[in-house]
């Protein structure tokens, strides 16, 4: 008999990710990174401010942060679809 998502989350108390999750949260990153381009000032595609740059850097390492956690969690995880 198969376990159903509610039995395997009561039962383990482990959140269950799906693709719909990480589309969802890979989107967002993505979208506030392209974002926050065009609102600081670049040269030659790299922000002036240091305070721009540093919150680029840090959305980009939030992203791998979370993929890597994704692939531990999920034998299933592409990460191949993950890269920004």
């Amino acid at each position: 008999m198969a376990m159903t998502k509610e039995k395997f989350m009561a039962e383990t108390n482990k959140p269950v990710f799906t693709m719909r999750h990480y589309n969802r949260i890979h989107a967002l990153i993505k979208k506030q990174i392209n974002e926050h381009k065009k609102d600081c000032t670049l040269k030659n595609g790299i922000p002036v401010s240091e305070n721009d740059l540093y919150f680029l850097i840090g959305m980009e390492r939030l992203h791998d942060e979370l993929g890597n956690m994704f692939k531990k969690d999920n034998p299933k995880f592409k990460p191949e679809l993950w890269q920004l």
